[in-house]
This record gives C-alpha cells, sequence and structure tokens, in this order.
C-alpha cells in the first residue's frame, strides 16, 4: 500500500482524538441529555415552579454525532484515497504499458504467406526472418536476440509492482460495488423507520447485506452453495453478541463475524445505522483479508501484501502493552477501516 501520511504517528494520533477523544466526549452529551430530561420531569411533576425545556434534542444529538462518525470515516479513507488518487492510476497504467511491451514477442506475430480462397497461410514473424537470412553469423546473432526477446519476463520487482497495481485496481472496484449495495439496501425509508423495526427485521437486513457484500468479495454462489445454503462469502453467520468492552465488532475468521447486540436492539447512539454498516463492511474485510493471505494464488496477492496481511502477530487494544498506534497502524486494520470508510454510502 501507499506509504505518505497514513504511515505518521501524529496521524494516528489524530485519528485516536478523533475516534476515542471525541466519542466520549459525545457520551457525555448522551448523559447530559439523559439527566435534562429526568430534571425536566422532575419539574413537570411540581407543577407550581413553571416548566423546562431541553434546548437541544435527542436528534440533534444524533446528527452531531453522525457528523464525529463521517471524520472519522474521512480520516480512516485517507489510507485508499491517497493510494487511489496518487499511486495507484500511476502505477496501473504503467505497468499496462509495460506488460503490454513484454507480450510483443516476435514468434507471436503472424503475417500472411500464402492464400488459396478463403485460407490463410500465415508464418511467425520470427521465423519468417530467420528464413531469409543467408549469412550464417547473422542468422545465429539474430536468432540469439529474438529468442532472447521472447523469453524475455519482467523483473521479480516489476512483476510484484504490477501484480499490486492490478490487485487494488480490483479492490477499488469491490469498494464502489460495496457502496452501491449500502445505498439499496439502507435506503432513506429503512434508515427512517430503522428505530421502529423489530430486532428480527434488523437482523434480516444486517445479514442481507453481509450476504451481497461478500458476493463482492468472493462471486456468487455455484450450485453447490445454493443447494446446501452456504453463505457466499466463507461467513456462515452473523452473531450478536454483548462484549464488556463495549466494542463494535469481531472477525472470527473461522467462518463467522460477531457484532455488538445492541445494533439491532438499541440501534442508537453510538450504535445507529451508518455504524452497523461500517462494522459490518470492516468485519467481512477482515475475514476476506485472510482468505487473501491464506489463498494468495486464487486472489493473485503479490508476496508484499500477504506479508502485509499475516494476522498471526496481531496486536490487540485488549492487551494492556499494545498502544492505540501500534494497533491503528496494522496493516490489516488500516485497509478494513480504509475499506469500510470509502465504501459507505453516500446519502
Amino acid at each position: 500500500m501507499a506509504n505518505l501520511i497514513t504511515d505518521s504517528i501524529e496521524w494516528a494520533e489524530l485519528s485516536e482524538l478523533l475516534y476515542i477523544n471525541a466519542n466520549q466526549l459525545i457520551n457525555y452529551l448522551y448523559d447530559a441529555f439523559d439527566e435534562a430530561q429526568e430534571i425536566e420531569k422532575y419539574v413537570a411533576r411540581q407543577g407550581d415552579i413553571g416548566s423546562a425545556r431541553i434546548p437541544v434534542t435527542m436528534n440533534e444529538l444524533e446528527l452531531l454525532n453522525e457528523k464525529r462518525r463521517k471524520l472519522v470515516s474521512f480520516a480512516n479513507g485517507i489510507h485508499y484515497e491517497i493510494y487511489d488518487l496518487v499511486d495507484n492510476p500511476f502505477c496501473l497504467s504503467l505497468s499496462k504499458t509495460i506488460d503490454k511491451a513484454y507480450k510483443l514477442n516476435p514468434s507471436d506475430m503472424k503475417v500472411v504467406t500464402d492464400k488459396f480462397l478463403l485460407w490463410e497461410d500465415k508464418t511467425s514473424l520470427a521465423d519468417l526472418l530467420v528464413s531469409t537470412l543467408i549469412d550464417k553469423k547473422l542468422k545465429k546473432d539474430f536468432e540469439g536476440k529474438y529468442k532472447a526477446l521472447d523469453k524475455d519476463k519482467p523483473s521479480k520487482n516489476l512483476s510484484e509492482a504490477m501484480k499490486e497495481a492490478k490487485f487494488w485496481n480490483n479492490e477499488f472496484k469491490k469498494s464502489e460495488k460495496c457502496q452501491k449495495i449500502a445505498e439499496e439496501i439502507f435506503t432513506q425509508d429503512v434508515r427512517d423507520n430503522w428505530a421502529t423495526y423489530s430486532e428480527k427485521k434488523r437482523k434480516s437486513i444486517i445479514e442481507k447485506y453481509v450476504d451481497m457484500i461478500g458476493q463482492v468479495f468472493y462471486g456468487d454462489r455455484n450450485w453447490w452453495d445454493k443447494l446446501w445454503g452456504n453463505h457466499p462469502s466463507n461467513i456462515d453467520s452473523v452473531e450478536y453478541t454483548l462484549t464488556k468492552d463495549g466494542s463494535f465488532g469481531l472477525a472470527t475468521l473461522n467462518g463467522s463475524i460477531e457484532i455488538n447486540y445492541r445494533f439491532v436492539t438499541d440501534p442508537s447512539k453510538n450504535y445507529s445505522i451508518d455504524k452497523v454498516i461500517d462494522t459490518l463492511t470492516h468485519e467481512t474485510r477482515h475475514q476476506y483479508q485472510q482468505d487473501v493471505w491464506k489463498n494468495p494464488k486464487k486472489y493473485s496477492v503479490p508476496d508484499s501484501l500477504r506479508k502485509e496481511w499475516d494476522n498471526s502477530n496481531y496486536k490487540s487494544t485488549k492487551n494492556p502493552k499494545v498502544t492505540y498506534s501500534d494497533y491503528y497502524l496494522q496493516e490489516v486494520e488500516r485497509d478494513a477501516r480504509a475499506f469500510a470508510a470509502v465504501s459507505r454510502p453516500s446519502n
């Protein structure tokens, strides 16, 4: 991946301010609002000391929190956006040019040497040129050069760069498809009525979204999957759990993802509809990262990226010795945050 501003410790610290400190401030406002509601009820019960009205509404607090989340999403998305706008288009166009140049092998170029009615007799350019050379020394020299050209291959570094450019180009296309799916499923009507839906209906919408973005990552179900009802994204289920640390989700990497049960029981404040979309995309991306790491040939993943996505030494914030920056700057986290950010619905 691109290593520009996203590698700096300062960027991680800024993200922490947005994600943790600003989030804590919003939580204080939520708590203050709850207390203000109690005061409002108390004054109303007295009946003889006038009335009290809270100067802000819960919807206004929700809007403020959503603006904070959008700012966090912007910070996360920078990781992909810089690569998309600066590095990737250049690498991709360069690799395509080089890739085509290496395919211009003389032996593959056929020219018509004879014709009989509708049939054409074709000979490779290399064979045709060699056949016209009489001087043995010149012929040997020419044959050596064109055969070397025919066998010419990009260096390992160049091959890896070309492979990485192509890989990321496909990932950007995936993010665009996920964004479109999010907008199709979480429509304005769904957003307006999300709070009134039953837990069962919220779960069905959530699982439909995971199912569809799974198809973006892994392709459509084949006949065997359809027969047995297997999830197309190698994710068998979405589990709803209560986490003691209040975390939003987890990719188990063994066929399921987990999200906090509050997303379906109390979808407000920090468990809003936009946060559930972000969490589902983020955790599904983690599952995909693991599958890519396990199957590099299937996904044509470059060696450099596979090393970056090695999850064997994952740094969890549950470990008291792990700092936020340690966690934040891990490639698997950078990628999952960024992918979810650029895939978020535009509405």
